[in-house]
């Protein structure tokens, strides 16, 4: 066997080979080559070389057969990382797969879109976990939300159209500007009392009937109480 620097002249993805051109052995063509990859059989691992890259090989004392070992820098093309710590894989449209030992660090980033599919649950653990979209967030289940370990909930149902929130503690809303809430009918109970605090005016406006029903007495508290324009009591 003797070792030979290449370039890649022709590829057959499908076949995982390609032929290899050897500058040193007169521009000798080789025949098809398999590329020598990680894992062959229950496990499967694939790479691809491009045309025109330069390659190692191991070739018989004939040069009829042999395999590509793999790919090495030289002439204009550099190496895209200068640490030892890093194990990283840039790709050609700009995504880049990246882990630093250093500064343990795992970064992927996309030129385009990633896909993770799992036949049963995708679990992500962490002491905080950040989400950033720009477009916008989006969730496709029939029924799916949140569930935290003291036992709240925030679910959705698409077959029923139902959003629930489930708080074992206090719920609140807190907003810089208006909150609004729109519906055909908005039913609130609660367990114990009620409480409505404002800095400004209330305004309950409604088209129809307004009725308060109370087990106990209804308190109205003000500098001045009025009905149709016309103070109470």
């Amino acid at each position: 066997m003797m070792y030979l620097v290449g370039i890649i002249n022709a590829l057959d993805p499908s076949a995982m080979k390609a032929r290899v051109k050897f500058p040193d052995k007169e521009g000798l063509v080789s025949a098809w080559l398999p590329v020598v990859t990680t894992f062959a059989q229950e496990n499967r691992s694939y790479r691809m070389p491009d045309t025109g890259e330069q390659v190692a090989c191991l070739m018989d004392d004939n040069l009829e057969a042999g395999c590509i070992v793999g790919s090495i820098y030289g002439g204009s093309e550099k190496p895209p990382e200068t640490s030892a710590d890093v194990l990283a894989v840039h790709f050609s449209d700009g995504t880049v797969i990246r882990h630093d030992r250093k500064e343990k660090t795992l970064t992927v980033q996309s030129a385009a879109k990633v896909v993770v599919e799992a036949a049963e649950s995708v679990s992500l653990s962490a002491p905080e976990i950040g989400l950033n979209a720009a477009a916008g967030l989006n969730m496709n289940a029939l029924v799916g939300g949140w569930n935290f370990s003291d036992g709240t909930k925030i679910q959705y149902n698409q077959v029923t159209k139902v959003l629930s929130i489930e708080s074992v503690g206090e719920l609140i809303v807190t907003a810089a500007a208006a909150a609004q809430v729109t519906v055909p009918v908005l039913n609130v109970t609660t367990a114990g009392a009620a409480n409505l605090q404002a800095g400004g005016p209330v305004t309950v406006n409604s088209d129809g009937l307004v009725t308060v029903n109370a087990g106990g007495p209804i308190n109205l508290n003000g500098a001045g109480v009025f009905a149709n324009g016309k103070p109470i009591g």
